[in-house]
């Protein structure tokens, strides 16, 4: 229900429009004798928005009389700031040195590597053959392609591995137990495919079996009545 002013409350004139409105429609001014603006809010925001490029051209006058300013009194105190670049210089030297170690640490680690190429990529082949990496290599691989279809959602290794805890490492679809430790005997569905508009968040994540997976494809789960549920 709108307020209804009472023809006895307070007015004021504004000095633009020149109507007699309740003090509610002027803003505040702590430089006016009785506090509030000369004019009321609406004649405000229209000067503003008419002379709003007018403004802005002069906010870019200003700023480029500022900056000339400023490049006139660097080279007249040339020889101040070189001084006082000499003083930071001293006072900031062992930050600096410890600065230059942290970027040679960087720079060592980074040849360290390039030398021993053969060595990280071993142990990359190595943490990808465990459960862990292959976990996160199936992860990584669902989420690229949830970005290739600009799906939204993401999830991880340990979200795949909560929901074979949930199913208590069983098919989905068809009940038949599958190997937790074995990638090859199931696979990350989405209920509702990402093709289709799924979402590729945990809480769209199940495991099935290759066979139901791949029988299933891109279909959405009433158009896969052969597929069973989980109580």
């Amino acid at each position: 229900m709108d307020s209804i002013t009472p023809d006895d409350s307070p007015r004021k004139q504004c000095g633009r429009c020149k109507e007699l409105l309740p003090l509610v429609n002027f803003a505040k001014s702590k430089a006016a004798k009785d506090g509030l603006q000369r004019w009321c809010r609406t004649c405000r925001k229209q000067h503003y928005e008419a002379h709003i490029e007018e403004r802005r051209e002069q906010g870019r006058r200003t700023y480029d009389q500022r900056k000339d300013a400023q490049k006139r009194y660097r080279d007249e105190h040339h020889e101040h700031y070189l001084e006082l670049y000499r003083q930071y210089d001293i006072t900031h030297r062992e930050q600096r040195k410890q600065r230059t170690k942290g970027e040679k640490r960087k720079t060592w680690e980074r040849e360290y590597r390039e030398r021993n190429r053969q060595k990280f990529l071993e142990a990359e082949r190595r943490y990808l053959r465990t459960e862990r990496g292959r976990m996160m290599t199936r992860a990584k691989d669902a989420n690229r392609t949830a970005r290739k279809l600009q799906a939204p959602g993401t999830h991880t290794a340990q979200d795949v591995l909560n929901q074979l805890k949930r199913q208590k490492s069983r098919c989905y679809y068809c009940h038949k137990k599958v190997n937790p430790h074995d990638r090859g005997s199931y696979h990350v569905d989405h209920v509702i495919p990402l093709a289709r508009g799924g979402r590729n968040d945990p809480s769209n994540l199940v495991i099935a079996c290759p066979t139901c997976n791949l029988r299933k494809h891109d279909r959405l789960p009433h158009e896969f009545p052969e597929g069973g549920r989980l109580l």
